[in-house]
C-alpha cells in the first residue's frame, strides 16, 4: 500500500536520488503552481532597448541611402520600382540594407512579442515561492539539501520582488482573494512552524503531499465557513421580536453576505445582485 502511493508521485526520474535539479522538475512537473521561474524583466527590457537602438541607426542609414536617389537619374527608380533594386548593380546598398533591416526587425518583433506575452503570466503566490524556497534549503530526505552552488542560489531568492518571478501554472480562478489569502497564511506556517521542526525522514514526493494537502483543506474550510452566513442571519431574524430592529439586521447580514460573496468567493457582480436580491 505504501508503495503505491509512493508510485503515484513518481516522475521521470524517480530513480535519481541526488539533490538536484532532476527531482526539482519532478516535483514542478506534479505541482504546477510551484513551476516558479525569473521573469528577468529588466533584462528583456534592456535587450528591447539595445536591439530598438540598432534599428534606430538602420532606418537613418536607410534615410540617407534613399535621399541620395532622390532626384538622381536613373537612380531614382529605385524610389518608385522596387523590380528595379532587386535586380540592378546599383541597387546593391540598398538591397543589402533593406535586407539587414528585415532581419533585425523579424528579430525585434518576436522578442517584443514573446516579452509582451511573458509579461502577460502571472506571478505565483508569496506562499508557493516560500515553499519552494523552504524545499529547496531543506536538508531532510526528499527535500533539496541546498544543492544549488554559485550565482544559482539567487534564483529564488524570497528578497525579490513577487513579480519577478512567473508561473507556469496560475492558481485556478475559483480560488477566490479569501481563499487565497487564508491558503497562503497556512502553507506559509505550516512550514515555519512545523515543517522546520519537524525530524523525522520524509520519503519522496512527500511535499508534494504536504503542499496540496494544507491548500485543499484551507479551501474547503473558508468554503464551509461562508456557506453558514445565510443560516446565521435566519437564527438571528428568528431571536429578534423588533420589526425595526430585524431590518437592521436584514440590512446588515445582507452587507455581510455580499461581502463574503465578492471576498470569499470568485462570483461576478452581477452574480452577486442577483443572489443578494433574491
Amino acid at each position: 500500500m505504501e508503495s503505491n502511493t509512493e508510485e503515484k508521485y513518481f516522475g521521470p526520474f524517480e530513480n535519481i536520488q541526488s539533490p538536484g535539479y532532476p527531482i526539482l522538475a519532478d516535483m514542478m512537473g506534479r505541482v504546477g503552481e510551484i513551476a516558479i521561474f525569473r521573469k528577468f524583466g529588466a533584462l528583456n527590457i534592456l535587450n528591447l532597448m539595445s536591439m530598438q537602438a540598432e534599428l534606430l541607426q538602420l532606418e537613418d542609414d536607410l534615410k540617407d541611402i534613399l535621399e541620395a536617389f532622390d532626384g538622381t537619374t536613373p537612380k531614382q527608380l529605385f524610389l518608385q520600382d522596387f523590380y528595379e533594386v532587386r535586380n540592378q548593380e546599383d541597387g546593391k546598398e540598398l538591397r543589402d540594407q533593406m535586407k539587414e533591416i528585415k532581419a533585425k526587425l523579424n528579430e525585434y518583433n518576436s522578442a517584443l512579442l514573446q516579452v509582451s506575452q511573458v509579461a502577460s503570466l502571472r506571478p505565483p503566490r508569496k506562499a508557493n515561492l516560500h515553499f519552494l524556497h523552504t524545499w529547496l534549503r531543506g536538508f531532510s530526505p526528499g527535500q533539496g539539501n541546498s544543492f544549488q552552488r554559485g550565482t544559482e542560489r539567487k534564483t529564488w531568492e524570497l528578497r525579490l520582488r513577487l513579480d519577478d518571478f512567473i508561473t507556469v501554472k496560475s492558481t485556478s480562478d475559483e480560488k477566490d482573494a479569501t481563499t487565497a489569502t487564508v491558503t497562503d497564511r497556512a502553507i506559509t506556517w505550516y512550514h515555519n512552524v512545523i515543517g522546520s521542526n519537524t525530524r523525522a525522514p520524509i520519503k519522496k514526493g512527500t511535499a508534494i503531499i504536504e503542499y496540496t494537502v494544507t491548500g485543499t483543506a484551507t479551501k474547503y474550510l473558508v468554503t464551509l465557513v461562508s456557506s453558514m452566513l445565510p443560516a446565521v442571519s435566519i437564527l438571528g431574524l428568528y431571536f429578534e421580536k423588533d420589526l425595526l430592529h430585524r431590518i437592521w439586521i436584514m440590512l446588515g447580514m445582507t452587507f455581510v453576505f455580499a461581502a463574503a460573496l465578492s471576498f470569499g468567493t470568485s462570483a461576478k457582480r452581477i452574480e452577486i445582485f442577483s443572489a443578494t436580491a433574491a
